[in-house]
């Protein structure tokens, strides 16, 4: 029996002698070993289960139990982004990285994600980044936000007997919306054909509408709500932030 603590890697893993599995090797001896290895944690991924039995259902099951699950975004694979789903609903710690070469899933690009490459300094700025993520978690500084959360939060907002609360929900909602309207671009035939630059104009322009969004809902608040409402979306930022 061992005291150390279980990060899950969650990562496209690939037949032996592919590129998806030297990658994956890479990226968890270079990256996230040297990350975690400190903090007492062991590493482990799919195929070095070793138990008997289901291997889907002990892989689920290390999903929800480890103390930490890194995720690679990376190749966007179906199963990372099942898998990551699942421990989005258990609300325990997750931290989500992709190659510096890829681009992050619109669905998951208001969810920091360290971006990683295995030139030296590269390397090494990941590690770090996912050790303060690591020092954060520990001091009880960060929590776990994700889609799930998110949508439970709104769920509480909107039923809240709190009108200021209602017209966040309000506001989220319409955020949600612009999101959906984007995130179909990114489906459509060009989607292959999208630049990093073309993601910073949808993101400057979801902006735009946010602020449009914004301005319609508290044209309905006094100013005395308008200040209770700023000062809850503020706490909500600084939440995100930490």
């Amino acid at each position: 029996m061992t005291d150390k603590k279980e990060c899950f890697v969650i990562c496209p893993i690939g037949s032996e002698e592919s590129d998806t599995r030297e990658n994956s090797d890479k990226f968890i001896e270079h990256i996230v070993e040297e990350a975690v290895d400190e903090f007492g944690y062991e590493t482990i991924r799919a195929d070095k289960i070793t138990n008997s039995g289901s291997i889907t259902s002990q892989v689920i099951q290390r999903v929800v139990d480890s103390d930490l699950v890194i995720a690679d975004l990376s190749e966007h694979n179906a199963n990372v982004f099942y898998e990551l789903a699942v421990r989005h609903a258990t609300g325990k710690p997750y931290i989500q990285l992709i190659k510096s070469s890829q681009s992050i899933p619109f669905d998951l690009a208001d969810f920091r994600t360290i971006k990683y490459g295995f030139d030296v300094d590269e390397a090494k700025r990941a590690s770090r980044e996912i050790q303060d993520y690591i020092r954060n978690i520990d001091d009880g500084k960060s929590k776990s936000d994700n889609p799930i959360s998110r949508s439970a939060q709104l769920q509480s907002l909107t039923t809240s007997d709190d009108p200021i609360q209602q017209n966040i929900a309000d506001i989220m909602y319409g955020l949600n919306e612009l999101n959906k309207k984007v995130d179909d671009l990114s489906e459509s035939s060009i989607r292959n054909e999208m630049s990093e630059q073309i993601n910073v104009e949808l993101a400057r322009e979801f902006n735009r509408k946010l602020d449009s969004v914004m301005t319609h809902e508290f044209e309905a608040l006094s100013t005395e709500e308008k200040r209770r409402a700023m000062a809850l979306l503020r706490k909500q930022i600084s939440d995100d932030e930490n």
